[in-house]
């Protein structure tokens, strides 16, 4: 694990003045976006969550209540766009986005039509988990389709959505949450976690995209893990993640990437480290403020020219919120994990940070840390089947109808060892 930078505590005066150079940069961030947010009427998704997130992430009773009121706007102007009869025609990229957003609009206390609510249900049904990505995530590693660069951005866009899902009521798509997280581990062994960004721009493309994807996954995790809503994560349940973005932060920092800084630094307050003490997030807090635009933005004129200035400048002020730490204001705290039943699954990973076991028992250790859990008795039973059978009965029967999935772990398991594969045990 990265070593802690440890600064000296800034309190008195110095922190408060830094709190308000905070809230007067949001508060311009939320003027910006505003006024963005009527060109970008396809883009609903992000300014719900992003505005939800600023609102439920700062003390300043100003920005709460513009938040809360820009919010509010966004769920009129998203109610007043909808008909059920596109949902019937739409293809499952514009699908998914359409499901995304009904989740978003829905946590800022929008009510849609149930016509138009049931559509929506009834087609993502249909299309199902494999229809809107390139794999099974019940019995198989993230793919790579073409609209992805590689496994680990494949792999993070299914498990936002495998959140989504698990976080909308009455969805049934065919895949969970954890049927998604639960190749984590595998990831990490097919392509492990880079040290450091590549060196120099003129790096290979390839380098600087697989990079950026596990920044991004490893980001979503966190995210999705504390539900989007700054719950406080215990660094020992990712001790790798934790600390790839210790080392992501001052990284993004010599590039001078808001975007990346906001987020790395959102995401380490939510495991605990705190801007009063840390360095880095000193340094981080210290860069957003200065870098903003004058317009209120954040982000360099090629982002503006793509459109996607939005999103860095919504990613940067999260970066500037107050912290997980159970603050004061927020009663009660949430619990610390978004999914209490996959704990039992992060410490077991977590004990092989260091020395991972063979992959014919790393499935089965997985799947019997879920059912302890207790997870399995909330799982839908299969249509052909009257009880549910328990998680790990699943994974031992994925793992039969599918080899290839073990076969790829040891592999990738090889890999990481410098060996040849070990073989699978019979009973697998």
């Amino acid at each position: 694990m990265a070593e802690r930078s440890v600064a000296e505590p800034v309190c008195g005066e110095p922190f408060r003045a830094a709190m308000t150079a905070h809230a007067a940069a949001v508060l311009r961030s939320l003027d910006f976006l505003a006024n963005q947010s009527h060109e970008h009427a396809d883009r609903m998704r992000d300014y719900m969550l992003g505005v939800r997130l600023i609102g439920r992430g700062f003390a300043d009773s100003e920005i709460v209540s513009r938040a809360a009121a820009f919010g509010g706007d966004l769920v009129a102007r998203w109610s007043e766009a909808l008909d059920a009869d596109a949902v019937d025609g739409a293809a499952p990229d514009e699908l998914r986005l359409r499901f995304g957003d009904l989740l978003n609009a829905e946590r800022l206390g929008a009510s849609p039509p149930p016509a138009y609510r049931a559509a929506l249900l009834r087609r993502v049904r249909e299309v199902g988990f494999s229809g809107f990505f390139s794999f099974d995530a019940r019995t198989q590693p993230p793919l790579v389709a073409a609209r992805h660069a590689n496994r680990w951005d494949a792999w993070q866009h299914a498990l936002i959505f495998g959140w989504v899902c698990e976080r909308t009521a009455g969805a049934e798509c065919g895949g969970s949450y954890f049927d998604v997280l639960k190749w984590l581990p595998w990831l990490k062994l097919e392509a492990p976690l880079m040290a450091q960004p590549p060196a120099g721009t003129h790096a290979p493309a390839d380098e600087w995209r697989l990079y950026a994807a596990q920044l991004s996954a490893v980001t979503h995790v966190v995210y999705t893990l504390g539900d989007y809503d700054q719950r406080r994560l215990d660094p020992t349940l990712l001790p790798a993640e934790f600390a790839f973005l210790q080392r992501a932060l001052p990284a993004a920092l010599e590039l001078r990437m808001p975007e990346a800084v906001g987020e790395v630094a959102d995401c380490l307050k939510a495991f605990g480290l705190a801007e009063a003490s840390y360095a880095p997030l000193q340094a981080a807090a210290a860069f957003l403020v200065g870098a903003q635009n004058p317009d209120g933005s954040w982000g360099w004129p090629v982002e503006r020219r793509l459109g996607s200035i939005y999103h860095t400048t919504i990613v940067s002020a999260w970066g500037l919120r107050d912290g997980a730490a159970a603050p004061p204001w927020a009663a009660p705290p949430p619990p610390p994990l978004a999914f209490a039943e996959i704990e039992p699954v992060l410490r077991l990973w977590a004990r092989w940070h260091e020395a991972p076991p063979p992959p014919e028992e790393w499935a089965g250790a997985t799947a019997a840390a879920y059912a302890r859990g207790d997870a399995a008795s909330a799982l839908p039973p299969p249509r052909d089947e009257a009880v549910a059978p328990s998680m790990e009965e699943r994974m031992r029967r994925a793992m039969e109808a599918d080899p290839k999935m073990a076969d790829a772990m040891r592999r990738a398991q090889a890999r990481a060892r410098g060996g040849p594969p070990r073989p699978v045990k019979e009973e697998l």
